[in-house]
């Protein structure tokens, strides 16, 4: 609903039919599309009622589509739900196949490599390891960028380092022992700031000064919160984090390609 704006048409596809009811309801139910309803899925609220987006139920190993059909191909965290590697390349198979000659692909999905440095920077902060799931099959750098290129798609991939140092390793080491709390002010404060794009300074400033004070807009007054956050600051000082240390702090990661021929 939030790509909708930027499409003529957009199709929205889950295997799930309740999932897909309750989509349909969002487009059909005024109440689905308040701000309140919004509130605790989207740091921005309700998307804009766009009446060019269908929802429908698929899979992605059989999808119904005609080669070629979408200029623009996305996902998250779909591949990952598939156990096994042969699951995971038919499902891409399928993807690429309704992607257009010169489409383009925008894929977001947890990565060994991400997660591996994302729990190591956590134990630097005694933090456990990131929860697991039994049903999800993280995917390997060595693989799946080798099935890209061979159906002609180029780009590239961007592990969103500050955000996952923030809201994967800082927020939780500020909150503990107490758990995280999903679409926290913490996390919209996060993304507020990465709307701005890269920070031009070192770690040590950015946290002492750009996000402190964009935390205390969505927190409140610093009392409240400064020290548990100074506390976690001080730790960053004294490891001696900077910006590179964190560049691929995130376990998902986001591939950005563009298929360059004609190749189906």
């Amino acid at each position: 609903m939030f790509y909708a704006v930027k499409a003529s048409s957009i199709v929205g596809c889950d295997i799930t039919e309740g999932l897909i009811a309750r989509a349909n309801r969002m487009l059909s139910d005024g109440n689905f599309r308040s701000r309140n309803y919004w509130e605790g899925l989207a740091p921005l609220g309700a998307p804009p009622y766009i009446h060019n987006v269908t929802f429908e139920a698929q899979d992605v190993l059989d999808l119904p589509y005609p080669d070629g059909e979408f200029d623009v191909v996305m996902w998250q965290r779909l591949l990952i739900n598939l156990p096994t590697w042969e699951l995971q390349q038919r499902a891409l198979e399928s993807l690429l196949r309704v992607l257009a000659p010169r489409g383009q692909v925008l894929m977001s999905e947890v990565t060994e490599d991400g997660h591996a440095r994302v729990n190591a920077l956590r134990e630097m902060f005694g933090l456990g390891p990131l929860v697991r799931y039994w049903h999800n099959r993280y995917l390997r750098q060595e693989e799946i960028l080798p099935k890209l290129n061979e159906s002609g798609l180029r780009g590239r991939s961007a592990c969103l380092g500050l955000h996952g140092f923030l809201s994967k390793v800082f927020y939780p080491a500020m909150a503990a022992p107490e758990d995280p709390q999903f679409m926290s002010p913490f996390n919209k404060a996060v993304y507020m700031v990465g709307l701005a794009g890269p920070p031009r300074v070192d770690l040590v400033h950015f946290l002492d000064e750009v996000f402190r004070e964009a935390l205390a807009y969505q927190l409140g007054p610093h009392y409240v919160w400064a020290d548990a956050y100074d506390g976690v600051l001080e730790r960053v000082e004294g490891l001696g984090l900077g910006m590179e240390d964190i560049r691929e702090c995130n376990h998902q990661t986001l591939y950005i390609m563009r298929r360059l021929g004609g190749q189906q």
